[in-house]
């Protein structure tokens, strides 16, 4: 059931990262990247049972990240994702797999 939330949120990071043209190397030390593990460390704290409040935590992710989209700001985009990324490998690999499954 965990799997049926995350696969909208793995498909909007595979959206985002595949239309980038870019190839250089995100920053999680960035402003986004720093937002985003702040985001990744709400999904953590999330009840992984509450399967309503994990959905609710990736969209908020997903809207932080997007302001950027919409600003055409790939480098922040790519910012946001890697740090979230990086925190989620960090300190919750099980959901990070659940997310990232094309990172294994």
């Amino acid at each position: 059931m965990k799997r049926i939330c995350y696969m909208g949120f793995v498909l909007c990071v595979l959206a985002v990262a595949s239309c980038d043209g870019a190839h250089s190397k995100a920053s999680p030390d960035s402003d986004a990247g720093r937002l985003g593990a702040q985001a990744a460390a709400a999904v953590i704290a999330t009840d992984h049972a509450d399967t309503m409040a994990l959905q609710q935590a990736i969209l908020e992710a997903k809207a932080i990240q997007s302001q950027w989209a919409m600003k055409g700001d790939s480098a922040a985009v790519r910012d946001f994702e890697e740090g979230f990324a990086q925190h989620l490998m960090t300190n919750d690999t099980s959901l990070y797999h659940a997310i990232f499954p094309h990172r294994q």
